[in-house]
């Protein structure tokens, strides 16, 4: 059959999670991960939810708890969402600020479970929730092809079902994400307002790349930056995934399009100007 997740609204995990059959036990596949929506939005966007405004560590905490053996039967079915139709978009809820929206949208659509992006997100939309998309240059813009490349990431490493691994900091504005069973994708996130100051994560570093490969920056194709205190260096606060390359196959240089301003290498559109949107 055609598997099928719920929306069940609850916050309370134990009762959250029995919705899900089990065995003998009759249920849905799967339902929308909304104890970790209300966590995530307040993390990312500094907006309120108890214990969990601008937290990244109590994100990290709460996904640690979901993933706690004997509590879900499945998290991968669970559909994890960072705005939705009902809601102001993320756009209203992050204030514009584009990096926050990419740090959010990123945990999203890598960390375990199935994601969901709203139509329009990718697109830097403010104001209708439920406005049509066909009028708009949408296959274009920056966020549109910073999804494609999420999307190219997880096919590339199957990231689907693989394992997961959370590590919180005690700065409450940065989180780590480790994927698979061998840690070949980790996910530097923080809730920082957008600008181009240098981030530093200190801990919850990468283990030692395999023989002929090196730590690489997934979107710039460089390799990864530490500085003389062996902590890994961002340029600036968008979100970093390190993936292991060849040596033979890492970039030169140090700024990429990636990282100029969060602008993504993609045409202009033509003609369009006037109800052309992009995030940013």
């Amino acid at each position: 059959g055609v598997p099928i997740i719920g929306e069940v609204t609850a916050t309370n995990m134990s009762y959250h999670a029995s919705i899900e059959k089990t065995g003998d036990k009759t249920g849905l596949d799967g339902v929308l991960n909304f104890p970790l929506y209300y966590t995530a939005q307040a993390a990312f966007c500094h907006t309120f939810f108890p214990k969990a405004t601008g937290n990244l560590t109590f994100l990290g905490a709460r996904m640690i708890e979901q993933g706690s053996e004997g509590l879900y039967a499945n998290i991968d079915t669970l559909g994890n969402f960072i705005d939705n139709h009902d809601v102001d978009r993320l756009y209203h809820i992050c204030k514009g600020d584009v990096s926050r929206m990419l740090n959010a949208i990123t945990w999203t659509m890598l960390s375990k479970g199935t994601p969901i992006i709203y139509y329009g997100t990718e697109d830097g939309r403010v104001h209708e929730q439920r406005e049509s998309m066909w009028n708009y240059n949408y296959t274009h813009g920056r966020g549109w092809h910073w999804l494609q490349q999420m999307n190219k990431l997880r096919k590339e490493f199957n990231l689907r079902t693989a394992s997961q691994r959370v590590l919180p900091f005690v700065n409450h504005a940065k989180l780590a994400i480790s994927r698979g069973d061998d840690n070949e994708v980790w996910i530097y996130l923080n809730n920082m307002e957008s600008g181009d100051e240098v981030v530093r994560y200190c801990s919850n570093l990468p283990q030692r790349p395999n023989p002929d490969k090196v730590w690489t920056n997934y979107l710039s194709g460089q390799p990864a930056a530490y500085d003389g205190d062996g902590c890994l260096r961002s340029r600036n606060n968008i979100p970093l995934i390190l993936v292991q390359r060849k040596v033979e196959d890492i970039l030169d240089g140090e700024v990429t399009e990636w990282d100029r301003g969060v602008d993504l290498p993609t045409p202009k559109p033509h003609g369009l100007e006037d109800v052309y949107k992009h995030l940013g």
